[in-house]
């Protein structure tokens, strides 16, 4: 059998109870979930030892593997030792793991969960140990489309076990759930921004937070317990009253593990990162719509790939909207049902029966030494990350051949590079 050995990253943090990964995510992060789906789908059908590698310490389903490390750097090590034949992982930032990793002796697939620059493109391109590169979004993959890493690249969307196949919606008409990461990036701060424009035409909504910004590791939180201190502080203008109380429509839930459907199948909105900025895929989308719960939130990145504006939830052009759209999943009963129904049958594209098969076929001929890569067709819409530019000079460097032309990527790499100096 393949020995496949997938590791979770560096993030620190008490221990997770990952046994039963089929019921939902336990707490942790996007990255790590998607990862742990695919082990199991992977463990399940017998045809691979599967071994997790983590900094944190996971308790798995029977039959997976754990190892315990104390870095990155201990990877691989780790791996030679139990004799791997594919290595998978999610990009990262260490050049002493990219020297090692460039001495490995098996295969290594990147898992592209988040957006990669230049120099991590490099990497990917001109190590020989590195033979693909997955994206988990079209639109991801699209982005790179004019960059050399796109010849090592394609792309396999996340991974979703529908759990409660027939789940039944109990909507109350008033109940807003955010979802995410209580950090800047995840856009909590923009939701409260346009909260009191909810209130002044529905005074009885509410808001529900589920998260923490603790969620990716270990964090120093301020005086309110939910985030950094620093970020408590740019949004107490929106959730505290005149008293320094939190406003009696906002209830922060924490971090929730287990049981986060019934909270989704009593709610009417759904809301995650209305900022868009890190969102590659989504997975906030997916969990949300296996619970009949339409989403709102910002067109922008990866949301492409999971939400169907206007069919299974709403795309909505800025913030000034988005109280608008979300009044009106509030406001139209009809509308919010058959969206919710649309998000069910949407979330069809991402099960462990259509996503798996997919990872099977890589691994195979990743294997097998016959894995070819082709350059596939840009999606909609090409306004997405200026993809109409990465289009331009996709066709200009491989179509012409002058190849001195710089990606999109590199520019953009050396732009924030000058930014940050």
């Amino acid at each position: 059998m393949m020995n496949i050995t997938i590791y979770l990253g560096p993030r620190t943090g008490s221990s997770v109870d990952a046994t039963h990964i089929e019921k939902g995510n336990p707490g942790v992060g996007g990255t790590p979930f998607c990862m742990l789906e695919l082990a199991v789908y992977l463990h399940d059908t017998r045809r691979y030892n599967v071994t997790i590698l983590a900094v944190r310490e996971y308790r798995l389903k029977q039959g997976i593997r754990f190892f315990q490390i104390e870095r990155d750097s201990d990877i691989c090590n780790v791996v030679e030792e139990l004799k791997t034949d594919i290595l998978i992982l999610s990009q990262f930032n260490n050049r002493n793991l990219e020297v090692k990793i460039a001495k490995l002796k098996c295969k290594v697939v990147i898992w592209s969960h988040n957006y990669i620059f230049s120099h991590f493109c490099n990497f990917i391109t001109n190590t020989p140990q590195i033979v693909c590169n997955v994206f988990v979004g079209k639109q991801l993959y699209d982005r790179c489309i004019d960059d050399d890493v796109i010849k090592k690249s394609t792309f396999i969307y996340n991974m979703y076990s529908d759990k409660f196949p027939d789940i039944k919606r109990e909507d109350d008409h008033k109940t807003v759930v955010y979802m995410g990461a209580l950090i800047p990036g995840k856009g909590f701060l923009e939701l409260c921004s346009i909260w009191k424009k909810v209130l002044n035409r529905i005074p009885e909504a509410k808001l529900l937070v589920m998260g923490s910004g603790k969620l990716y590791g270990e964090a120093e939180l301020g005086k309110l317990g939910i985030a950094s201190t620093k970020y408590e502080q740019l949004l107490e203008k929106y959730i505290l009253d005149t008293q320094g109380n939190i406003i009696p429509s906002v209830k922060f839930l924490g971090v929730v593990g287990e049981g986060k459907e019934e909270i989704f199948r009593k709610a009417s909105v759904g809301i995650v990162n209305p900022s868009g900025r890190t969102e590659t895929f989504g997975m906030g989308v997916v969990e949300m719509g296996e619970a009949r719960l339409p989403v709102v939130t910002i067109g922008k990145n990866g949301y492409f790939d999971t939400v169907q504006s206007g069919k299974s939830g709403i795309l909505s052009k800025s913030l000034d909207t988005m109280a608008d759209d979300i009044v009106k999943l509030l406001t139209d009963h009809s509308l919010n049902k058959k969206m919710g129904d649309e998000a069910k049958r949407n979330n069809q594209r991402f099960l462990p029966s259509v996503i798996g098969p997919q990872w099977d076929v890589l691994l195979e001929d990743i294997y097998s030494d016959t894995l070819k890569f082709e350059i596939l067709k840009p999606s909609r819409p090409y306004s997405n990350n200026f993809k109409w530019i990465r289009i331009c000079i996709s066709k200009i460097r491989f179509g012409l051949g002058i190849r001195y032309i710089p990606s999109m990527i590199k520019i953009e790499s050396y732009l924030v590079k000058l930014l940050y100096k």
